[in-house]
């Protein structure tokens, strides 16, 4: 039998919002699949797609906030997320300072010193 990434994505979601109070046997029945058709070297195919589709379905938001020191809870906080919502840190130095907020990928605040300093330059060019 194959079956895609979204595939599954689709039908463990399906599962797993109609009976939540079953939810740790689904993620072990989940995984018993994936490992009976020698899938499990998928993963890192299979896990973003089940993140996608529970997004998808439950409306729930990811944000990936990434600064160049760890962040602190009252950041987090202030990003105004509800039940469901997923907050993600990211360390990354050469934003040299300040902090990139991302929605579900996309870009909707970006206070970094390394992008200031690269908008500088192309009004100096």
């Amino acid at each position: 039998m194959k079956f895609s990434p979204q595939q599954f994505a689709q039908a463990f979601v399906a599962v797993a919002t109609e009976q939540p109070e079953r939810c740790g046997e689904v993620v072990r029945r989940a995984a018993e699949t994936l490992r009976h058709f020698e899938k499990e070297g998928q993963l890192h195919q299979f896990i973003p797609a089940i993140e996608n589709e529970w997004k998808k379905k439950t409306g729930a938001k990811k944000f990936t906030v990434t600064s160049a020191l760890p962040i602190t809870t009252a950041l987090a906080a202030a990003l105004g997320t509800k039940e469901g919502d997923v907050v993600e840190a990211k360390l990354d130095q050469n934003l040299i300072a300040g902090v990139v907020i991302k929605e579900n990928e996309t870009r909707i605040l970006d206070l970094s010193l390394r992008s200031r300093v690269q908008k500088l330059f192309e009004i100096q060019s």
